[in-house]
């Protein structure tokens, strides 16, 4: 009896996983070398994931040079629901220290990466610089 409980909730949780899991591929040319995370990209074109799991986002990129993926969590971010523009967004201080700061999805998600702390100057010479994505592929 124990055993067919714990074998019936097992493949339930399968079942609600499976259900809840949808995945993303874009296509981004990124004409500046970036941070992501706590690595550095070179310029290049770039095949980014965004993975679903019940709600969690898990970004994959990719380093087109030496093909070793990275994983991140970023933070989803509120959003009004509304398909739209897909694209990057980076933040850029002095047009040459550019981090990943948001992915924006066509289906209306976005999040958001965390940003390192900044002083009061580089605010000042903050730029906001979009990137479009190309969705690649969708599946659910």
């Amino acid at each position: 009896m124990k055993a067919a409980l714990k074998h019936t909730l097992v493949m339930a949780g399968l079942l609600v996983a499976s259900t809840s899991a949808f995945a993303e591929t874009f296509k981004a040319k990124i004409d500046f070398p970036f941070r992501a995370g706590s690595s550095v990209y070179p310029a290049a074109e770039y095949d980014i994931q965004v993975y679903t799991l019940g709600g969690s986002p898990i970004v994959k990129i990719t380093d087109p040079t030496t093909n070793s993926p990275r994983l991140m969590m970023p933070m989803p971010t509120d959003t009004n629901g509304k398909s739209g523009e897909s694209k990057l967004v980076f933040n850029c201080i002095s047009g040459a220290d550019c981090s990943l700061s948001q992915i924006w999805s066509p289906r209306g998600l976005r999040w958001n990466f965390h940003q390192l702390k900044s002083t009061s100057a580089d605010l000042e010479r903050l730029a906001v610089v979009t990137v479009p994505l190309q969705v690649a592929s969708t599946r659910k």
